[in-house]
């Protein structure tokens, strides 16, 4: 009887044990297998720090959803001693100059939902489609057993888009405001005492407004970015400035533009059609010190910023001194300034690189 016990007992376990099995191939068989994702890339708001927000949105939510999308800079600055510091060395796709700009990588990461799993054969990337904002795959890895697919794409055209200006403010004459990210320039707006408004550019995170600040009362200034497609950002106030009687005579002693009337025609009386403006003390100017800057005919002079004069090109610092003898790059080319401020054209700059007739140098220095 014993002996029959236990042959029941262990027909009993081995029964539990088939069922168990059975259940476990059923529930592998449920498993709905993913071997296609397709996610698109929007960016409509800004974050705190003024940065264009990114959101991915998964195109089949029903069967995975975006759990993650951040920046390669931030994502690997905070998980470089976590679990993924050996996601295929991360920090390749994030400083290769072949990947382009670090700052345009995003991670993103996909979950799968309930009964599904994703199971790529082999992660061909034209079975991961991705669209929106100039989205292209760099990598993709399957992780925890097909349940998280982590992508690292480069967004090619964040270029497009400008951070918003989180601080503006004055400091004397001078506006001043925190960087744009993906801005090349900046569109200013003055609104003087009265109400006239006076317009200007520069590439710089600061401008002297003290030429156009010649008489007593409130000034106040708008600010916007200009991104590398030439489109404008949403207008900020820099806020309002009261200048002095005393001021404005300092600034009308330093940049006031003196100008006389004269006829066209001496034969002829002085009408508006028979006058004619002379500026006395406008165009290029020397310090003792033998720096060149260039006073325009509203006295106000070129910072961070080209200026064509006298059909040659020249850069001028954000001090409004010309640049001379130096590289500058600008919207991500870089161009050489000659010793009398020029900007070098089909020609060899010092470090062997050649200018084209725009004055773009090339990227590698000419072989002899």
């Amino acid at each position: 009887m014993n002996g029959f016990k236990h042959v029941n007992w262990i027909t009993n376990v081995l029964l539990a044990a088939a069922i168990l099995s059975l259940a476990a191939s059923c529930r592998s068989y449920a498993v709905v297998r993913i071997d296609r994702v397709n996610v698109k890339f929007i960016s409509d708001a800004y974050d705190f720090s003024g940065l264009p927000q990114i959101e991915a949105i998964a195109r089949s939510p029903a069967q995975y959803q975006v759990d993650l999308c951040e920046s390669a800079e931030v994502y690997y600055e905070l998980n470089s001693d976590g679990p993924y510091e050996n996601f295929n060395d991360p920090y390749d796709a994030l400083y290769d100059a072949s990947y382009g700009d670090p700052k345009d990588i995003y991670v993103v990461e996909l979950s799968t939902a309930a009964g599904y799993q994703f199971r790529f054969s082999a992660l061909d990337k034209n079975k991961i489609t991705l669209s929106g904002m100039g989205a292209v795959l760099l990598r993709a890895r399957q992780e925890d057993n097909g349940h998280t697919l982590r992508l690292v794409v480069q967004l090619d055209h964040l270029d497009a888009y400008t951070g918003q200006i989180a601080e503006s403010t004055w400091n004397g004459c001078r506006g001043q405001w925190s960087e744009s990210r993906y801005a090349v320039g900046y569109r200013l707006r003055l609104s003087d005492p009265k109400g006239t408004y006076h317009y200007a550019e520069t590439a710089g995170t600061s401008y002297d407004f003290a030429p156009l600040m010649l008489t007593a009362g409130t000034y106040r200034y708008q600010i916007r970015a200009i991104s590398k497609n030439g489109k404008y950002g949403e207008w900020v106030s820099g806020g309002s400035c009261i200048v002095t009687n005393e001021t404005a005579g300092a600034n009308r002693e330093r940049y006031e533009v003196k100008k006389v009337n004269d006829k066209i025609d001496e034969s002829l009386a002085h009408t508006p059609d028979n006058n004619r403006v002379e500026y006395l003390n406008t165009g290029w100017q020397m310090t003792p010190e033998g720096e060149y800057w260039y006073r325009s005919h509203d006295g106000t002079y070129p910072q961070d910023i080209w200026q064509l004069i006298d059909g040659s090109w020249y850069y001028f610092w954000g001090s409004g001194f010309m640049a001379h003898d130096a590289y500058v790059t600008w919207k991500d080319r870089d161009y050489y300034l000659t010793s009398d401020g020029q900007m070098l054209t089909n020609a060899l700059a010092p470090d062997g690189r050649q200018a084209d007739e725009l004055g773009i140098l090339s990227p590698d220095k000419t072989q002899n």
